[in-house]
């Protein structure tokens, strides 16, 4: 049998983490910027001198670390109703 879950296998829960969170304190302990902190820097550096479309590259690019991705939700079939069906419910509350 091949594939599946095996015992023992893959990445040790939080191993990667423990390191990467070590090294984000020392920066910190060491009074350092954080690559995210410069990222933000340069990004509010640029829209002071040259406003916001000069900025807008480094928005795009700080954003993903700020705010969390939508995710995309499926109703299903029950719950779904056409634009048209909507637009008919509406035009009947509508006064004469």
């Amino acid at each position: 049998m091949r594939g599946g879950k095996r015992q023992g296998a893959g990445r040790k829960r939080g191993a990667s983490t423990t390191k990467t969170r070590a090294v984000a304190d020392q920066l910190m302990k060491d009074g350092r910027m954080s690559p995210l902190e410069i990222m933000i820097q340069a990004m509010a550096d640029v829209y002071r001198d040259a406003g916001a479309l000069a900025a807008f590259q480094l928005a795009k690019d700080v954003a993903p670390y700020l705010h969390p991705r939508l995710t995309s939700t499926d109703i299903g079939k029950k719950n779904e109703t056409s634009a048209a069906d909507a637009l008919r419910e509406l035009a009947s509350r509508l006064p004469d």
